[in-house]
């Protein structure tokens, strides 16, 4: 956990995940999770129910939410990234492929630990494999969107958009 990580409304980040399920009768499979004590949250990486790839943020009122439009609960890797320039829509991305955007919410914080493969507060685990996280205190620029799902891309031998 990196304190100096701010996941606001108000500040950019990037968030990038490799993963892979294991269980395709398992529901709501957190991979990224920050969450506060009044129950935002700022940050959220899964895979939902429906089987799709999703990026959400939530305020205790509304929850802006993207999703990816084909089904991510197959056994395939694949490197799901939450975009967040400051002050600015949220995007998904899928393999280097964007899934959408969504506005922001105002009133998320930061005041809890990341979890990784977990939402313990609502007891939602992932059953799978995560075999890398990268977390940029900054909204990462296109080509380096690029480079960063080429390197994960020929190191995780994933097929992605380039």
């Amino acid at each position: 956990h990196n304190a100096s990580i701010n996941f606001s409304n108000s500040t950019a980040y990037t968030a990038a995940a490799v993963f892979r399920t294991t269980d395709a009768a398992a529901t709501f499979r957190t991979i990224l999770n920050k969450r506060t004590t009044g129950g935002a949250v700022p940050l959220q990486l899964m895979v939902q129910t429906t089987q799709k790839l999703q990026a959400s943020t939530y305020n205790g009122v509304s929850s802006p939410t993207v999703a990816s439009a084909g089904n991510v609960n197959d056994g395939a890797a694949y490197i799901g990234m939450f975009y967040h320039p400051a002050n600015g829509p949220l995007e998904l991305f899928k393999n280097n492929t964007s899934e959408g955007t969504d506005v922001e919410v105002t009133g998320t914080g930061n005041t809890e630990n990341l979890e990784i493969g977990s939402d313990s507060i609502l007891s939602r685990y992932f059953p799978g494999d995560i075999g890398e996280i990268i977390l940029y205190s900054r909204a990462i620029t296109t080509p380096e969107r690029n480079d960063l799902h080429r390197y994960l891309g020929d190191k995780w031998a994933i097929t992605v958009a380039l």
